[in-house]
C-alpha cells in the first residue's frame, strides 16, 4: 500500500471516531483514490475535508475531481485526531 499522508491519516481517525460501526467503506473508498489521483492530490483533498469537518467519501472524491484541493485552507485551530 502506498504511504498515506498526515492529513489523510487524521481524516481516517476522524471517520472512525464519528462512524464507529460503518467506517470501513469510506476508508476503503479513500484508499482506492490513488488509482485515479496522485497522492499529493488526495492528501490536499483530505486536508481541505478536515478543515470543514467533512468525512464523506463522495465529498473527498469531488474535491479531488473538481480541483478545489488547490484552494487555500484555513483551520480555526489545528486539531490532532490521533497521536502516533
Amino acid at each position: 500500500m502506498a504511504q498515506i499522508g498526515t492529513y489523510t491519516e487524521q481524516l481516517f481517525f476522524l471517520i472512525i471516531k464519528e462512524h464507529p460501526k460503518d467506517w470501513n467503506r469510506t476508508v476503503q473508498g479513500i484508499l482506492s483514490l490513488p488509482k485515479t489521483y496522485p497522492g499529493e492530490v488526495i492528501e490536499a483533498a483530505c486536508k481541505r475535508a478536515l478543515s470543514f469537518g467533512v468525512t464523506r467519501y463522495s465529498v473527498i472524491k469531488n474535491i479531488c475531481h473538481n480541483g478545489s484541493y488547490l484552494m487555500p485552507v484555513e483551520f480555526a485551530k489545528e486539531a490532532t485526531y490521533a497521536v502516533g
